[in-house]
């Protein structure tokens, strides 16, 4: 190279640090006009060539220079650049990997194949180049932090804490490393610690949405619903279009059943994204619970014209159809998705809990499995198989299965601060043991039979349970401390889930006895003087929880009860408290309901309707808590069930094993209550007869 071609070659350095692309290029290609070998000249002209984004016209520049000067670290380096910016990421990849082995001490090299890699999807690759480069300079920022994006990538969250955690030291106000370290903190079952970390976040920068976002995410996870709501409207208030967020506190609101709520942050979302999927999927999930069926078909119609093969949107239909109870159509969708994608999970899970509702539990509990074996740590999946051994009778199985319903993280984080260890069926002869209630209030009273057991095994047992429910069950005939569950929970040695009894228990015969609830006999008195007269005195109710999933097939409008209402030789006591009393007001005139609901249980749970029970000749049904109760104080009662029924009503069969005084009315047909009752009233002729 001549003396001048070299202050030609610094006079353009100049330039080009002064920003003077074109006359910088200008002196480079007088330079190679000279000397067309000029490896400088080459190299720099397609740096400047890149930084107009000419990348294309760099390349043959860069890859004359490699051929001339051999495996140049920084010319190798910046081919990699205008290759990436080509999209041509292999040959990019492979440019870094050249000038990293040329000098494997420049960072700059290992941390772009490192990104070049991530980009290909060469996950392991990538983790390896970015070590390196945190080996060459261990004080690297961005390179400790791409480390820990990849290695999140990879599911690797212990290494990923410790690569953020890193950046962290290195510069103690850098946001993203926080909120990524948070996210990995959550991945890896860190929750408290996640929590703790998004709020210093927060405390860094108060307007940081996406930090509420996954505040709200760790709280969900945790259980503290309450709190996650805050979150996820904090990061609204931030940025009122952040769609993540929107569907995210979504599908908090399914989850506490406010749907109303849910429907207006997907309404909101749809609004600013009419094509959002996630959004329209949780609508037609909301409407869907509602029970506005044809509604939520008319809304994935119209998604369809636009996408007709869009799976979740057939899903979605699918699950629509069996809860309208046409199986038949809602299992010929489930195999339409199946024959696209035959270990589609949830395609697999809801076929199987449509075949359970049409009472094909045998085919259920196969397709169940089938499911499991590609989602193996689905609870839903398998607590909906515990339902179907149960219903079906495979009891020891179902028992088993049924302990996935205690993963759900509402119940984990409650157990987690319960005293003493779980109790799994060992020795407790001495113990004090802790007995949780975690289900419904029906579910209660039928499984408080098995408390006595745990007595005679020598257990001090302490029941504790939801506040309303302790004056009730202190009736109980046993030797067993009630709590509510915000009082003090006494020092125990075990806890054990109320629900888990029968298998912890071993396998035994369901206890079974007369009663063993009982009324308060003040109670009895007052209702005996208001429920009077020589006609059959008859309880009735039929509305169950509205926000229970199953609630639409459970429940039974009250007209449907309509005829037996104009039975004459019976006075009719409705025993419905709170939703289902408004119905009371439709009813055609001839009906005799006399409404007590405005002086029920007014003090705590069930202790007026017990009493009220005691006086009344029959109480007549749907499947919600009334039946427990009566079942459970020994009175004769008339449960009228669903085509499809909870798991503890069986199949087939007029009798309980749960209840002896109870007698099943079974549904024939999906929906179809006028059989039902047709039948119930034959019955009734009977009973009056025998009374």
């Amino acid at each position: 190279m001549t003396s001048n071609q070299r202050e030609k070659i610094a006079e353009a350095v100049t330039l080009h640090e002064a920003g003077n692309l074109r006359a910088t290029a200008d002196i480079y290609r007088e330079v190679l006009k000279q000397n067309p070998d000029n490896v400088e000249a080459l190299h720099f002209l397609g740096v400047v060539l890149c930084d107009g984004g000419i990348y294309d016209q760099a390349l043959p520049l860069f890859e004359k220079a490699i051929a001339l000067a051999g495996p140049d670290s920084s010319i190798l380096f910046n081919y990699g650049v205008a290759l990436r910016s080509l999209g041509r990421l292999t040959q990019a990849s492979r440019a870094f990997r050249h000038a990293a082995e040329a000098s494997p001490g420049r960072v700059d090299c290992w941390h772009n194949l490192g990104e070049a890699y991530r980009q290909l999807g060469r996950l392991t690759d990538a983790v390896d180049s970015f070590k390196k480069a945190t080996k060459a300079d261990p004080y690297n920022e961005p390179a400790w932090f791409n480390l820990g994006n990849v290695l999140i990538d990879q599911g690797l969250n212990d290494e990923a804490i410790q690569a953020y955690e890193r950046v962290v030291t290195l510069n103690s106000t850098n946001i993203q490393a926080r909120n990524n370290l948070g996210i990995a903190l959550r991945q890896a079952d860190k929750l408290e610690a996640a929590v703790a970390m998004f709020r210093e976040v927060l405390d860094y920068d108060p307007t940081d949405a996406a930090a509420y976002n996954n505040l709200g995410i760790a709280l969900q996870a945790l259980g503290r619903l309450d709190e996650a709501v805050l979150a996820f409207t904090g990061a609204l208030s931030m940025a009122p279009d952040y769609m993540e967020a929107i569907c995210n506190l979504g599908k908090l609101y399914e989850e506490l059943e406010k749907f109303d709520q849910a429907l207006i942050c997907y309404q909101s979302a749809l609004a600013v994204d009419a094509l959002h999927l996630d959004s329209l999927i949780g609508f037609a999930h909301c409407r869907q619970r509602q029970g506005q069926y044809e509604e939520v078909l008319a809304k994935l119609d119209q998604w369809e014209e636009s996408d007709p093969d869009n799976l979740r949107v057939a899903l979605a239909r699918a699950n629509v159809l069996r809860d309208q109870g046409k199986y038949d159509l809602a299992l010929a969708e489930f195999d339409r998705i199946l024959n696209v994608v035959p270990d589609h999970p949830a395609a697999l899970a809801n076929k199987a809990l449509t075949l359970q509702h049409q009472g094909e539990c045998e085919q259920a509990i196969e397709v169940y499995r089938r499911a499991l074996t590609y989602d193996p740590e689905n609870e839903l999946i398998h607590s909906n198989l515990a339902q179907a051994f149960l219903l079906s009778g495979h009891d020891d199985e179902g028992r088993i299965e049924f302990e996935w319903r205690l993963r759900t993280n509402e119940v984990v984080t409650k157990r987690k601060k319960l005293p003493g260890v779980p109790w799994v069926g060992e020795d407790i002869s001495g113990k004090q043991l802790l007995v949780w209630c975690e289900q419904g209030l029906g579910d209660i009273i039928q499984f408080i039979r098995f408390l006595p057991k745990l007595c005679e095994l020598g257990a001090i047992v302490t029941l504790q349970c939801p506040q309303p429910m302790v004056r009730l069950l202190k009736s109980m005939e046993y030797s067993i401390d009630i709590i509510p569950d915000e009082g003090e929970i006494p020092k125990v040695d075990h806890n054990v889930p109320l629900m888990s009894l029968p298998l912890f228990l071993g396998n035994q015969t369901i206890p079974i006895s007369a009663s063993y609830l009982n009324p308060e006999i003040k109670l009895v008195e007052y209702w005996r003087q208001r429920i009077t007269g020589s006609k059959l005195k008859i309880g009735i109710a039929w509305q169950g929880n509205p926000n229970y999933q199953a609630d639409r097939s459970r429940s039974i409008p009250l007209a449907e009860l309509q005829p037996l209402l104009t039975f004459r030789n019976a006075d009719f006591y409705g025993l419905q408290k709170g939703q289902g009393v408004e119905q009371i007001k439709l009813l055609r005139d001839g009906s005799r309901l006399i409404d007590l609901s405005d002086d029920l249980d007014k003090e705590a749970a069930f202790v007026d309707t017990a009493a009220a029970m005691t006086v009344l000749d029959l109480i007549i049904t749907s499947d919600t808590a009334i039946p427990h109760l009566a079942g459970a104080l020994g009175r004769p009662v008339w449960l009228l069930t669903s085509y499809a029924p909870d798991w503890r009503w069986g199949l087939g069969s007029s009798k309980c094993p749960w209840y002896p005084t109870m007698r099943l009315f079974r549904q024939l047909a999906p929906g179809d209550w006028k059989v039902v009752v047709r039948d119930v009233a034959k019955a009734l002729k009977t009973f009056k007869m025998q009374g």
